[in-house]
């Protein structure tokens, strides 16, 4: 019975490839049509892993919230973030259910690695050879943040 079907498998296979990858194209494209861009304050890069290939390593403010230690069990996280008076994005809090969401409040995923957390936007493709002037003049990252929380590096900028 299952000679029958032989010649479908592979076509089948083929297909189910090419939807997976029209889904992914078609979800990053309504987050970048429908998400919320904010501007992120870059933190001072680690020197000893700068560039990696043609991309560099990039670390943000808000990727240390002190005085908060995850739980052992703990690894995915909901940080809500608040703009400040220059309209950047800082930690206001860890998202909980009960949590009070003002207008232009957003909520990011990330994971807990170590003490740190990640947020998916830590790597950006630039050039080749161009890391070490992005390293001296990047200040700030523009992030599109859709609405269940996924965040997309869109560019960096200098102020």
């Amino acid at each position: 019975m299952l000679n029958k079907y032989k010649k479908y498998i592979v076509p089948a296979l083929i297909i189910f490839q090419f939807l997976w990858i029209i889904a992914t194209v078609f979800i990053l494209e309504v987050n970048l049509a429908t998400g919320k861009t904010i501007k992120l304050q870059l933190a001072p890069v680690d020197p000893r892993s700068l560039m990696q290939g043609d991309y560099v390593i990039l670390n943000y403010t808000i990727s240390r919230i002190p005085h908060y230690t995850p739980s052992p069990s703990e690894s995915r996280v909901r940080v809500i973030l608040s703009p400040d008076n220059k309209g950047i994005y800082n930690v206001k809090s860890i998202f909980s259910p009960s949590a009070f969401l003002e207008q232009d409040d957003v909520v990011v995923n990330g994971t807990f690695m170590g003490d740190r957390i990640f947020y998916g936007i830590e790597n950006y493709f630039v050039p080749e050879g161009t890391g070490k002037q992005v390293e001296r003049s990047v200040r700030f990252a523009l992030v599109k943040v859709s609405a269940w929380g996924d965040a997309m590096l869109i560019k960096l900028l200098e102020e």
